[in-house]
Order: structure tokens, then C-alpha cells, then sequence
């Protein structure tokens, strides 16, 4: 019974006929009950798979051999199709098993962009198989004509693919999110609006959008600062003279810090001593606010809270480090004045400065 049954199945015409039952059930099996589990549609597509494959070989049918060109037109015609169903299906197999294994979790785009990538080179390769195994044609002068069309289109297009792949890889490192403050080389910084495989659409602080290519961003020190937390850190420098200690400076710097309102507490703001020479104490002041938008009306705020709490305690601010002399004597007491091209200077604090200024406007 069983080699009759064998025998029987062997013919090729139900063999063909078997082969041709077992695709389209697993073709149906896999879109209806099993679309949205690929493990379980790769494993109904490998069994739909072996059972075609089973029955075009009891057939006679080799899928990997020229189809002979002796006999009826009709029966070429047929077993040349099974043939290029077959090289189709395995391509179908192997897609199955692309879409089954290679998943990243919580991306779901770039996940569906890499499994379609590997598809498409897997259909590429069954119809260059189909060409060559089915037709019996060569494949070489094909292979080079598309080379040399693949040369001249990557040249055209060398800056638009450029864009592509940086942004799969930077959708696939993730460096940044919709939402996140970036800053770029060249002072280029903003929120995150949008980002795609081109381009990355960023919101400026004057409320441009600017569109950068992802290949300009790939390459750019990138600095995230939403990550690891949306906490930003600010740094200024006062200049006070060193008319007291430093500790007492410090002590007027920190009452200033603690009146701020739009500063955070946690990570507490530090103040240190930068720098002590005879002209002015260095002081640096870290503090950290709750987003980077925050960022300048909080140092706005603590600019003004510091010129009052030095003023309260009688603390001057110091000039810049790289202002000329006769400017930094002005700020410790002299009064510089110009009129029509006479030059007076009085100093405050000097009465022998003052009578030897008399004597020279009662000689002239």
C-alpha cells in the first residue's frame, strides 16, 4: 500500500499538482493565522517549503538545472515555472527568517527598514539564480552592466546616500531623541523636532528650524543636553576686588546663589576661588537649572543678585583681566575726564593731586 501510495504521488503531474497545494496552503496558513507572529510564519513557511520542495523532486524537477529545451513546448513551459516558483519561495523562506530574527526591541522603524533592506538583496539574488539555473543564460555581462550603472548612480547620488546611511546609523545609535537639546560644532544648537533618514530638523533658540543632513551630524561632536538627565549646568566668572578675604567675597557670592529662584538646589551650586592676585579675586560659580531653556533668565537673575549682594557688602566688582592700566586706576578711585581735547584727572583720595592740578590751571 505504501509503495503504491508512493508510486502514485511519484507522477508528475500529481506530484506537480501536491507541489503546487503545499505553497498556496502555506502561503494562506502564514497571512491569515500567523501575520503577526513571525517565528511561528517562518516555521509554517519552512514546512510549506521542504513539502514543494519534496514533491518537484519526486516529479523530477530540479530546481538548480537548466530547464531542456527537447520535448513539448508545454511541458518546458510548466516545469520552468515550477522552477522559478521554487527560486521565488526560497526567497520567501528566507525572508521569513530575516523578519524572524532580526528584530530590535522598541525600534520598530529602523527594525522594519533593515528587514526590508535584507529582502531586497534576497530577491535580487533569486532572480540573478532564476537567470542563470532556470534560462541558462549568463549572468556576467549583467552583473557588470548593473556595476557600472550601481558606479554611476552611487556618484550622482553620493551625497544623498551619504544622508541614508548616517541615518540609519544614527537612528540605530539613538545619540538623541525628539525632544532633546543638542548642541553642534559651530554653535549650532536647538530642540529636536524631527529626525528621518536625511535629515534632522532642529528648533533653534530664535525659533528657526534648521534642517541638518544626518551626515554632517554623524560626523560633528555632538553634545546631548537632555541626557543622562534634562539638568543643565551653567558656569559664570566674577571679578571682585580684593578689597576683602576671599572666604568673605565667597560668603556674598553663596547669599546670592541662595536668593535665586531659578536655580536648582539638587545639584547644589558651587562656588571656588578661581584666581587671587592684586588687582581682583576670580571667582567661578556652577550652578544648574531645570532645563537649558532656563538657562538665561536664571543667569540673568543671578547676575542681578550678585551686583546687589557685593553692593550690600560693600564689595566692588573688579575690572576685566584685560583692560588698560589707566582704566583699572579709574575703578580704584580716579575720575578720568575728557573736555574738547583738556585732560583733568582728579583723584578722590590725593589732596597733593588736587593742589598740583590747581597750580597747572591757574599757570594756563
Amino acid at each position: 500500500m505504501t509503495a503504491e501510495f508512493v508510486g502514485f504521488i511519484s507522477q508528475p503531474p500529481i506530484a506537480l499538482a501536491l507541489a503546487g497545494v503545499f505553497l498556496v496552503t502555506g502561503f494562506l496558513v502564514t497571512r491569515l493565522a500567523f501575520r503577526e507572529n513571525p517565528v511561528a510564519r517562518f516555521l509554517c513557511q519552512l514546512a510549506s517549503f521542504g513539502g514543494f520542495t519534496l514533491m518537484l523532486l519526486a516529479a523530477g524537477v530540479l530546481p538548480s538545472e537548466p530547464t531542456p529545451r527537447e520535448g513539448p513546448v508545454f511541458a518546458f513551459f510548466v516545469t520552468s515555472v515550477f522552477k522559478i516558483v521554487w527560486w521565488l519561495a526560497a526567497s520567501w523562506l528566507f525572508a521569513g527568517f530575516c523578519r524572524a530574527v532580526l528584530v530590535f526591541k522598541r525600534q520598530p522603524r529602523e527594525t522594519r527598514f533593515l528587514q526590508d533592506l535584507f529582502v531586497g538583496v534576497i530577491y535580487v539574488a533569486a532572480g540573478l539564480a532564476i537567470v542563470a539555473n532556470v534560462f541558462d543564460m549568463p549572468v556576467g555581462g549583467l552583473l557588470a552592466a548593473s556595476g557600472v550603472i550601481a558606479i554611476i548612480l552611487g556618484l550622482a547620488l553620493q551625497n544623498t546616500l551619504g544622508d541614508v546611511f548616517s541615518g540609519v546609523v544614527l537612528n540605530l545609535a539613538k545619540p538623541y531623541h525628539p525632544g532633546d537639546w543638542i548642541i553642534l560644532d559651530g554653535g549650532i544648537q536647538g530642540s529636536v523636532v524631527e529626525t528621518d533618514w536625511r535629515a534632522t530638523h532642529i528648533l533653534t533658540p530664535d525659533n528657526d528650524l534648521a534642517i541638518i543632513p544626518n551626515s554632517i551630524i554623524a560626523k560633528a561632536k555632538l553634545i546631548n543636553a537632555s541626557q543622562p538627565m534634562r539638568a543643565h549646568g551653567l558656569t559664570i566668572i566674577v571679578r571682585l576686588e580684593p578689597t576683602v578675604t576671599p572666604s568673605g567675597g565667597r560668603v556674598a557670592l553663596q547669599s546670592a546663589l541662595l536668593s535665586c529662584n531659578r536655580i536648582l538646589r539638587t545639584p547644589a551650586p558651587i562656588v571656588a576661588v578661581r584666581s587671587l592676585d592684586a588687582v581682583a579675586m576670580e571667582y567661578e560659580i556652577q550652578f544648574f537649572v531645570s532645563n537649558i531653556d532656563q538657562g538665561p533668565d536664571a543667569q540673568t537673575e543671578l547676575f542681578d543678585l550678585v551686583f546687589r549682594h557685593c553692593k550690600s557688602a560693600g564689595i566692588r566688582l573688579a575690572p576685566p583681566s584685560g583692560a588698560p592700566r589707566r582704566l583699572r586706576r579709574a575703578s580704584r578711585g580716579q575720575k578720568l575726564q575728557i573736555c574738547r581735547g583738556a585732560c583733568s584727572i582728579t583723584l578722590r583720595s590725593s589732596p597733593r593731586f588736587r593742589r598740583t592740578s590747581a597750580s597747572i590751571s591757574r599757570q594756563r
